[in-house]
């Protein structure tokens, strides 16, 4: 059996859907065509960011939201017999301005947690209190929080093996809905995958959760309370309320993001205020009438 297959055996094992393994094979099928076609190893040991780099350049008939799809799809095969993600350590810019960004309200939030499960719940308040990344809510494990210390190890976008891994503080909201989130496992009685701390309760048992199944389920809870939302839209709800309601500078407001450019935090998660906006505006206004004597 060749890596492919076994791969998606291992997924097929661990709960994925039909649909899923029949879309990996695809993406996974194509990519290796594609280094097979130029000359270039298909072995998983072998495949590295050349390799990942080399696919984008010939994938042009496909959306960029789509390349990303395949090229991710390939990296978590090699992550899986490897220990190393090439699509990770290629660090793609991929161009993303004519995408339309969603962003909630506060009081919206509010409504999706009283429809939310409790897994839900817990991802929730990680996005929306701590900005955390779909990926860093899944790669989060046990070990990583100290409810004590009310201290948690996040491992997020960055160069390297490891990323880029910050210690954040813990805020007692999210404190209290790890409690009850592990108080409610501990209730059903099933057994766990492993040691991820949000797990979804699938087939009597609590399995990992992927970035994918975040993003659905997001979109789900929202068309259940009628709110666009994206699991996105929870991290610029915590850069928004950062900036308008608890007055963040720009230099720190880019640190809580975990961001290098203050640009790319302003950009692209800050909505602004149309109250500030509006108080801006009249309070220019007034200086300028004043120089004219108004």
């Amino acid at each position: 059996m060749d890596q492919v297959e076994v791969y998606l055996a291992h997924l097929e094992s661990h709960g994925r859907r039909p649909t899923t393994i029949i879309n990996y094979r695809t993406y996974l099928n194509r990519t290796l065509n594609i280094l097979e076609s130029l000359g270039c190893p298909t072995e998983c040991e072998a495949i590295g960011v050349e390799e990942i780099i080399a696919i984008r350049n010939e994938i042009t008939d496909l959306k960029e939201g789509t390349a990303m799809r395949y090229l991710f799809v390939l990296g978590q095969m090699v992550e899986h017999f490897t220990g190393r993600n090439p699509f990770k350590e290629a660090d793609i810019m991929w161009n993303r301005e004519d995408n339309r960004r969603v962003f909630i309200t506060a009081e919206e939030l509010g409504m999706l947690y009283l429809n939310a499960e409790p897994s839900m719940r817990l991802i929730l308040v990680l996005g929306a209190f701590m900005g955390l990344r779909r990926t860093e809510i899944c790669g989060l494990r046990d070990g990583d929080v100290d409810l004590v210390r009310r201290r948690m190890t996040v491992r997020g976008k960055g160069h390297g093996p490891r990323g880029l891994v910050s210690e954040m503080e813990i805020p007692e909201p999210v404190v209290r809905e790890i409690e009850a989130f592990r108080a409610h496992v501990r209730a059903t009685g099933y057994p766990r995958e492993d040691d991820a701390l949000v797990q979804s309760d699938r087939y009597n048992r609590w399995s990992r959760y992927a970035p994918a199944t975040i993003t659905t389920n997001v979109r789900i809870l929202g068309d259940l309370c009628d709110i666009e939302v994206t699991a996105h839209s929870l991290r610029r709800l915590y850069a928004t309320t950062l900036y308008n309601e608890a007055g963040a500078d720009l230099n720190t407001l880019r640190i809580l993001m975990r961001h290098s450019k203050v640009e790319t935090t302003l950009r692209c998660y800050v909505n602004p205020d149309p109250h500030r906006l509006a108080t801006a505006n009249a309070r220019a206004s007034d200086v300028l009438a004043g120089a004219l004597g108004y």
